[in-house]
């Protein structure tokens, strides 16, 4: 499964890319289908009303299947679902280290 992920907030800064659940972590990959399957991240999807705090942190987590977008889901930091947060970093994590490496083989 295909992942784009973009995070915004802060100071203006944003950050996103692209992952391939086989090309991560065996532990990131299980995790990331386990939260997907999950309750949790539709618990923690921002609610089109729900007012973003200024220096808010957004998530913008798309699924890819195959060449169209299969879901979409924006959460915010001040989520009430910590668990989905710790998941929306560590596949940020997965983005920026795949892209300091590609930056390394240039």
């Amino acid at each position: 499964m295909k992942l784009f992920l973009r995070k915004t907030g802060g100071q203006g800064l944003m950050l996103q890319g692209k992952l391939d659940t086989t090309e991560m972590p065996e532990d990131l990959a299980l995790k990331t289908q386990e939260m997907l399957r999950s309750k949790k991240l539709a618990k923690a999807k921002r609610m089109k009303d729900q007012q973003m705090m200024p220096d808010c942190q957004e998530y913008e987590l798309t699924l890819l299947n195959n060449t169209h977008v299969s879901k979409h889901f924006k959460i915010s930091d001040s989520s009430n679902e910590p668990d989905v947060l710790d998941w929306l970093d560590e596949l940020m994590r997965q983005i920026v280290v795949k892209k300091l490496g590609s930056a390394n083989k240039s």
